[in-house]
């Protein structure tokens, strides 16, 4: 789906390739184009030329000659997609990656652009997902603060949700029914859900150069364990996931796992799992998602100053961020929010949210949480008195318990869980983790979570008459996309000072 993307856009060289991997089907020339990771890096007709004759060197043991006409490159393209589409119908099987079964693909959209008039172009069928990516985020966050409403809480609904999206390949049955209700993507076809998240991922990272969002995928699986070729073909080309056969009962794959996660999220989480006791014994399917936002408009170091911040045992005092700014503000008796802009692009925003006087964070997050709809979609402009401390939140979170709660019970359960799709093994879910971190400071804002589902066998501040948001109390704060409307993370600040 939606390939042609990621040959990128860069010379009509590049796009007649892509034309030739679309429409030709060849799985294992575009398997080897991904996995060699060649599609990063075209910049020039000679390069697609190198690649070209690397093709043709490991294929036919006979490079081509270079060309640099871009009428015979595509001629010449043609040509090797079509002998080795010939030749073969199915990816090479050793020992080390028993993948099993190579099937024909169901046709997907396409789309042209994923940008469109400065917007994420999620085609029109597939909008109703964004707000149900939503519902997702606030059930599911609902559910940890059960748990953890005095803690300092960050969860990224994004990663998990792409994480649970990739699962749901290998789901069959009632599995894959709970799975997709869970994502609130009831009656959705598995290649629905791929074509929204392919293009909701590219989207993010597009949609605004001065914002860094990755979002990236991969599998651990064990090796002497035959993997269902379906699955693993679906998420290397529809989430470009790195596959990875190991050992999973050895130091070295623990330590691959963390050195992946680190890479990935930039340092921010550089260890996911500490021993392989904590390794599930069939795969570890993860995403890890980062995103670093400058604000719109920065606050002045100068402006930061020593303040107190009341928590529910006391009172910390904390460095405080100070500006007049115009912001997107909302106030009624309840609760105020206002929405922060981030990027040059103003694409991405971050929210914070404040209970009035005798509210509470869990009223307020109820309130949140039945009208979002309302708030979100908040236009009025005012310039209000703003005090945010700076903070950095980590956390880390074991799902089990909340996607049960939320009805999804089956993949937890060895005799009930359905991943044919997988494996021939009676696999089921053994952990769904989830390790998240947050910072806010006078530059922006910088976030990143790793999450990982594990398959196994059997086997108060004072009321002033101006609009203010004075988060000198427990808060809660989330930062999402605007075009699309959807949550990217949601978090809770009890202590500044906690971590």
């Amino acid at each position: 789906m939606y390939r042609e993307k990621r040959f990128v856009q860069e010379t009509s060289a590049a796009k007649h390739i892509a034309f030739c991997f679309l429409h030709l089907h060849d799985n294992q020339l575009y398997s080897l184009f991904l996995r060699e990771k060649w599609h990063y890096n075209l910049k020039n007709g000679l390069l697609v030329t190198k690649i070209l004759n690397n093709f043709a060197a490991e294929k036919t043991q006979k490079p081509i000659k270079p060309y640099t006409d871009m009428k015979k490159l595509f001629l010449s393209a043609l040509a090797i997609a079509t002998l080795l589409s010939c030749n073969s119908t199915q990816d090479d099987i050793t020992p080390d990656n028993p993948i099993v079964d190579v099937p024909a693909e169901e046709p997907v959209e396409k789309v042209e652009n994923i940008i469109s008039e400065g917007r994420i172009n999620v085609p029109e069928k597939y909008l109703e997902l964004n707000s149900a990516a939503n519902d997702f985020a606030w059930n599911v966050f609902a559910e940890i603060l059960k748990e953890h409403n005095t803690e300092n809480v960050v969860f990224s609904p994004f990663s998990m949700a792409v994480d649970l999206a990739m699962l749901n390949n290998g789901a069959n049955g009632k599995t894959s029914s709970e799975v997709t209700a869970l994502l609130g993507l009831d009656g959705m076809s598995k290649s629905s859900i791929n074509c929204y998240f392919n293009v909701l991922t590219e989207g993010l990272t597009q949609i605004d150069p001065t914002v860094k969002f990755v979002s990236s995928n991969a599998i651990w699986y064990n090796q002497n364990v035959t993997m269902k070729s379906p699955f693993i073909n679906t998420l290397k080309d529809m989430y470009l996931a790195d596959t990875n056969p190991a050992d999973l009962q050895t130091q070295k794959t623990v330590n691959d796992i963390n050195k992946w996660c680190s890479e990935k999220t930039f340092g921010m989480i550089p260890t996911l799992i500490n021993a392989p006791n904590q390794l599930p014994n069939i795969f570890a399917l993860l995403n890890a998602t980062y995103v670093k936002a400058p604000w719109t408009e920065a606050f002045d170091k100068l402006w930061t100053y020593p303040n107190v911040f009341t928590t529910s045992d006391g009172q910390v005092t904390t460095d405080f961020m100070e500006a007049y700014k115009k912001i997107v503000y909302y106030k009624d008796n309840d609760m105020r929010i206002g929405f922060f802009d981030m990027g040059k692009s103003e694409k991405f925003d971050l929210f914070f949210a404040l209970p009035e006087d005798g509210k509470t964070l869990k009223s307020t997050f109820s309130y949140m949480k039945e009208n979002w709809k309302k708030l979100s979609d908040g236009k009025e402009t005012k310039s209000a008195h703003v005090s945010i401390p700076k903070y950095e939140v980590a956390f880390t979170v074991e799902l089990t318990d909340c996607f049960k709660n939320l009805g999804c019970t089956s993949m937890f359960n060895a005799s009930t869980a359905d991943f044919k799709g997988i494996a021939d093994q009676g696999i089921y879910i053994q952990s769904a983790l989830q390790k998240a971190k947050f910072i806010v400071d006078e530059d922006g804002a910088e976030g990143a979570a790793v999450s990982d589902m594990g398959g196994g066998s059997t086997g108060g501040g004072p009321t002033v008459e101006r609009p203010s948001l004075i988060l000198n109390r427990p808060f809660i704060f989330g930062m999402r996309e605007k075009t699309t409307g959807v949550i990217l993370f949601l978090g809770v600040v009890n202590n500044p000072k906690a971590g």
